[in-house]
């Protein structure tokens, strides 16, 4: 029903979701990378430990997604990005099959036919949720769960409630901050909605059987008995470790979303949210949403990407609360006309940047170290000038075949070797003439743009044979 209604849309919506599995390689934070892959790549027995973060040695990182890669590893894909691709891709699916839901439930209760295809578009289209979209990040497959528990919410019957519960103990075992979000959820269901103590029970049910299982996933990859989200909470609140990765006033999270989200998009959903608490008090989503948002203002070290949890609910706010002003204002045209061009503008930058971010590198690094291990099969030692591309916060052996050895060097070797190097660093080690360029994160063409020497001064990698 809802793509024959809306065909042209849905089918951009899922070739830009591909697009992006396809494109989108590497990692948006450290975390999605050194946290999930390194911790099922020891699993198997190619990280050494000594090489793990530090959340590894305290058992605070919950293994749920750990688990999910150690099942592929098992399959025997020896190719590691083959293997993020299908992590991509799996994230996809997971993403727009909830959103579908999702939509499915909400667009009919706006009689604006404009106000629907608006929803549609930006639930599916808005560019940083379809960035996130892709990533087999914590924050990722936690968002997922929350819209889908919401879906279950939705007109609820007994079966619902402990699917709903499910869908919240899956969010919390992903991201253990969610526990704010369902804390608010279930105090609405008791005083708004007045569930009945046997839905409760169910709910309940559904939460401590994920949970639980939770539990036994991380004892059995730690080997031992382990509360990750005890150990999480007592390193980074009571111990404080948190904090020495930066801490930011409360405000922080509103001026990182205005810069990173884009004004004017950014500003339109920073009016909407308030606006949504204040004309919709009684909404799941208000309950929800708001001890979420205090719960992490509260916290001194903020990073943008804890809050994307809740990112896949704010274009039905924004369409919600414009669907309450021009239901107060429908007489007054020039708010009508207002939120209408606010609405082309937007969409003109919202496709651009969705453009801008399709077709690009998650981490330009990591098309250097495919390049590498598709094309260097036998064994072979890797130089690189300053610094090691495979060392980012920590030593990476995901991406790493066993049989590549790295140096990082400041003075050239004598004999033929393979050197990677930065662009900006070429002119200090002065290549012999004979030095073959075999790969750069710049395509070939954009040569020709090199006026002034603006590429000569980038960070971009590049691979010689020498």
């Amino acid at each position: 029903m809802l793509f024959k209604k809306y065909p042209l849309i849905i089918s951009f919506a899922i070739f830009i979701h591909l697009i992006l599995a396809w494109y989108s390689v590497g990692y948006f934070h450290v975390d999605e990378h050194a946290q999930i892959l390194e911790f099922a790549n020891y699993y198997v027995g190619n990280t050494p430990a000594e090489d793990l973060p530090w959340e590894f040695s305290e058992a605070m990182r919950p293994t749920t997604q750990v688990w999910m890669v150690i099942g592929i590893l098992k399959l025997k894909i020896e190719n590691p990005f083959y293997i993020s691709f299908i992590l991509r891709l799996l994230s996809v699916i997971f993403s727009l099959t909830v959103l579908f839901g999702w939509i499915l439930q909400q667009y009919h209760r706006f009689e604006n036919v404009n106000l629907q295809r608006i929803l549609v578009s930006t639930s599916l289209l808005l560019w940083f949720i379809v960035y996130q979209d892709a990533r087999f990040s914590s924050e990722n497959w936690s968002k997922n769960c929350l819209i889908l528990a919401l879906c279950l919410l939705d007109k609820p019957n007994l079966k619902k409630y402990f699917f709903a519960g499910m869908a919240l103990g899956a969010a919390f075992i992903f991201r253990f901050q969610t526990a704010f979000f369902a804390f608010g959820i279930v105090l609405w269901l008791i005083f708004i909605f007045r569930s009945n103590y046997k839905s409760l029970m169910l709910l309940f049910l559904g939460i401590f059987l994920f949970v639980g299982t939770g539990i036994l996933m991380d004892s059995a990859f730690y080997e031992k008995t382990t509360l990750t989200w005890w150990n999480y909470y007592h390193q980074n609140i009571v111990e404080d470790k948190a904090a020495a990765f930066g801490v930011s006033p409360w405000y922080d999270y509103f001026v990182k979303f205005f810069e990173q989200a884009a004004p004017p998009i950014s500003v339109i959903l920073l009016i909407a949210l308030p606006a949504f608490f204040i004309y919709r008090p009684k909404h799941p989503l208000t309950w929800g949403i708001l001890p979420f948002l205090i719960g992490h203002l509260m916290v001194g070290h903020k990073e943008l990407r804890f809050l994307i949890p809740i990112a896949g609910f704010l274009p039905w706010i924004a369409i919600e609360v414009a669907a309450v002003v021009m239901e107060k204002y429908w007489h007054k045209s020039w708010i009508l006309k207002t939120i209408k061009m606010f609405a082309i503008v937007c969409a003109i930058e919202n496709y651009a940047i969705l453009m801008g971010v399709a077709f690009k590198p998650a981490d330009a690094n990591v098309p250097m170290l495919q390049f590498v291990y598709e094309q260097y099969t036998e064994p072979i030692k890797l130089y690189c000038f300053e610094e090691d591309p495979y060392y980012k916060a920590m030593h990476s052996h995901f991406y790493k075949r066993p049989n590549l050895q790295t140096e990082v060097v400041k003075i050239l070797p004598k004999q033929s070797c393979l050197l990677a190097i930065r662009r900006k660093d070429v002119a200090k080690v002065h290549l012999n003439p004979n030095a073959k360029k075999v790969y750069s994160t710049l395509p070939e063409w954009m040569e020709s743009l090199n006026i002034n020497g603006w590429i000569d001064r980038t960070n971009f990698w590049e691979v010689y044979e020498l």
